[in-house]
């Protein structure tokens, strides 16, 4: 299966889970703003140094591109905000959105 995670290359969540599937054999691609590897998984770090509602359109088609090229079997996302949004207004289907409480990378829950 080829899938495409959406998230923090640094998150702890993000590297079991992708770690995870591509141990098992699943095509792994991860469109993030870091850049810390994770064995077994492509990396595309996203060109998002600009800010603000004007560049939320521009975030939204290379999100589009990334996946319109990729093909992924599903798209999933780890945070609602930022990359669940850009996940959800792609338009790819199907989607999945994990909206847990923020990790740091220590392991201790951000409040």
């Amino acid at each position: 299966m080829r899938v495409c995670l959406l998230g923090e290359s640094r998150s702890i969540h993000m590297g079991q889970w992708a770690g995870w599937l591509a141990s098992r054999g699943h095509e792994v691609i991860l469109l993030t703003l870091g850049f810390d590897p994770i064995p077994g998984v492509q990396l595309v770090r996203l060109p998002f140094s600009e800010r603000g509602s004007s560049a939320f359109p521009k975030k939204v088609a290379a999100v589009r591109r990334i996946l319109r090229e990729w093909n992924p079997d599903l798209v999933h996302a780890h945070q609602a905000v930022g990359f669940g949004l850009w996940g959800a207004v792609s338009g790819r289907h199907p989607f999945v959105v994990s909206a847990g409480r923020a990790m740091s990378s220590s392991g201790r829950e951000n409040r």
